[in-house]
């Protein structure tokens, strides 16, 4: 794992950098998930009425979250899924 750079964030340690940085992109993540889904969660959320249509979707928030990611991380997120997500067993 390459080691992380951390831009030119005065006042910001290090730690809280990196630590901020992973946030971010497990955020991101998580936004993949469902994109449908979450596209219309967001929607309501900003509360935007129905004639100005979408000012926002959730590739162009994951889009700003992984812009982040890279600035305070230092390096390029690529595919950070390690795990799949396992169905609950039914008994």
């Amino acid at each position: 794992m390459a080691k992380p750079r951390i831009g030119p964030f005065l006042g910001l340690d290090a730690a809280d950098a990196i630590e901020l940085g992973e946030l971010l992109a497990f955020l991101s993540d998580w936004l993949g998930g469902d994109a449908n889904r979450l596209d219309a969660s967001l929607y309501e959320f900003l509360n935007v009425p129905d004639y100005v249509g979408p000012v926002c979707t959730v590739d162009e928030l994951r889009a700003d979250l992984d812009r982040f990611a890279r600035m305070l991380l230092g390096y390029e997120l690529g595919d950070r899924r390690t795990t799949t997500r396992n169905d609950p067993v039914e008994n």
